[in-house]
């Protein structure tokens, strides 16, 4: 199991200015991370940024089962 936990990202910043939080992580990592813990603040407004912002972190780690918790941000 290859777990990434990551808190605090705000996605959505980085989804505006066309930047990718982790252009330098190589894409075999990326793709043996087999869960990914998202806890908390993904994005700001969850509930309206949620949509875009998960579907891209699946893209990034198309074998991870994803796991996200809200977080005070997100509400």
């Amino acid at each position: 199991m290859n777990l990434l936990t990551l808190a605090d990202l705000h996605l959505d910043f980085y989804l505006e200015d066309g930047v990718d939080p982790f252009e330098k992580v190589p894409e075999e990592q990326r793709h043996a991370v087999t869960h990914c813990v998202l806890a908390g603040d993904l994005s700001n407004k969850g509930h309206k940024r949620w949509a875009r912002c998960l579907p891209w972190v699946a893209e990034q780690f198309p074998n991870a089962q994803i796991f996200a918790l809200p977080r005070n941000h997100n509400y």
